[in-house]
């Protein structure tokens, strides 16, 4: 059975293996496995590429203060 992936943003069906994003939290510890995977975001190309530029948009501003 072929896995089915979907876009978080548009909700569109995937073909394809999606550009996932993985929200990771730190428990704490200083240990060397602190963090920990919350949830799993995947992306279609165009809604990344959205997401992407935001990302830059916003890292310029900070670059240039």
């Amino acid at each position: 059975m072929k896995k089915v992936y979907k876009c978080c943003i548009c909700h569109k069906k995937l073909d394809y293996k999606p550009i996932r994003l993985v929200k990771q939290l730190n428990d704490g510890k200083e240990t060397y496995n602190a963090y920990h995977n919350q949830a799993n975001y995947d992306f279609c190309i165009r809604c990344y590429k959205t997401f992407d530029n935001w990302i830059n948009k916003h890292k310029e501003v900070i670059n240039n203060e």
